[in-house]
C-alpha cells in the first residue's frame, strides 16, 4: 500500500496592476489545495522588488514603491508550497 497522493496547489496570482510612485499596492495570491486534511501553505515571493513583501500564510503582497523606483516595469513571481508529503 503507497502512500496517498498530496496533490500540489493550485497558485492564482492577480493580474497586472498599475501604480503611482509612493502608493501602497495590497493584492492577495490565493491557492486552493485539495488534501484531506487541509495543508499548511507558505507563501513567497522569488526576487521582488526592494521594499516588496508577502505575508506567508495569507498571500497578502504590499509594496510601496519609491520615487526612485519609477517609472519601472516589475514582474513578480510568487512560490506557495503545502507542509504535505
Amino acid at each position: 500500500i503507497g502512500w496517498p497522493a498530496n496533490p500540489p496547489p493550485i497558485l492564482t496570482v492577480p493580474g497586472p496592476q498599475v501604480l503611482n510612485e509612493q502608493t501602497t499596492l495590497n493584492v492577495t495570491s490565493t491557492a486552493p489545495d485539495a488534501d484531506v486534511p487541509a495543508n499548511t501553505l507558505t507563501f513567497s515571493l522569488l526576487n521582488p522588488p526592494s521594499g516588496m513583501s508577502i505575508n506567508s500564510g495569507t498571500g497578502v503582497i504590499s509594496w510601496t514603491p519609491t520615487e526612485a523606483q519609477g517609472p519601472s516595469v516589475n514582474l513578480i513571481s510568487v512560490k506557495v508550497q503545502d507542509n504535505g508529503v
